[in-house]
């Protein structure tokens, strides 16, 4: 006799297809995420002050294709754009090949103190049903003056965050 009786052989059943199910939806949540969340994305924000914010942005998937970038200042939609800018900095350290990928947005007037600002690569589904908005970098602190020509200097907005 085999020590397996009719009991034991069922819940050895419900274990086996219990695991194969959670392979299964593990399975599909992955793929689900490549295809939603677009991986191949690479870039950084550089630069933010009181008059602009900029940086880079490529899809490593297809290098010369421009992607859309949307900036967000303290979380609160400011513009959107597409890279197209010259960096040939970013491609001397060898970072990227594509010397075009470059963004710059014009900030808007802002209250005078610290902000922070977030750069969004927009990622669109195969079939358009679906926009995904990924991090580019890190978040980018920086701050404004009280004095419109402090504003308008580089050396009078102060920078931290980034990569």
């Amino acid at each position: 006799m085999s020590g397996l009786t009719p009991r034991k052989g069922l819940v050895r059943l419900l274990l086996i297809k219990s695991f194969a199910d959670l392979f299964f939806v593990l399975a599909l949540a992955v793929s689900f995420s490549f295809r939603t969340f677009e991986p191949r994305f690479r870039g950084n924000v550089d630069e933010a002050d009181a008059l602009h914010v900029a940086g880079w942005a490529i899809n490593a998937a297809d290098p010369s294709s421009r992607v859309e970038v949307h900036l967000y200042i303290d979380g609160r939609f400011i513009a959107n754009t597409r890279t197209g800018r010259s960096r040939p900095d970013v491609v001397a350290a060898k970072r990227i090949k594509e010397a075009q990928s470059g963004f710059e947005f014009r900030l808007p007037p802002l209250d005078p103190g610290e902000h922070e600002a977030r750069v969004y690569v927009v990622h669109r589904s195969a079939d358009n049903a679906r926009l995904t908005l990924q991090l580019l970098g890190r978040p980018i602190t920086f701050r404004v003056g009280e004095n419109p020509v402090e504003n308008g200097s580089r050396g009078g907005s102060e920078v931290r965050g980034g990569q």
